[in-house]
């Protein structure tokens, strides 16, 4: 049923631990997986890592008009 190579799964994990090295030997913190489908704005990660999360809650619930659970769910996943 499924036309996905065995061998693909064991690549993308090879491929994912790369670009996390990449990441940690530049010095940059690696983006979540919301922030690569940019679904946050750059501001509220920003909030976010800098531990502020009721203020990115708020900010993202502002700017998206998205629910404050909501908001909350993708906040966490940030940190």
């Amino acid at each position: 049923m499924s036309d996905i190579p065995p061998q693909l799964p064991s690549r993308i994990a090879a491929l994912e631990k790369k670009v996390s090295d990449l990441y940690r030997r530049l010095g940059v913190p690696e983006p979540s997986l919301a922030e690569l489908a940019g679904e946050i704005p750059a501001e509220v990660v920003e909030l976010a890592q800098a531990g502020n999360q009721i203020g990115a809650i708020k900010l993202l619930h502002e700017m998206t008009g998205c629910g404050l659970a909501e908001a909350r769910e993708k906040v966490q996943t940030l940190t």
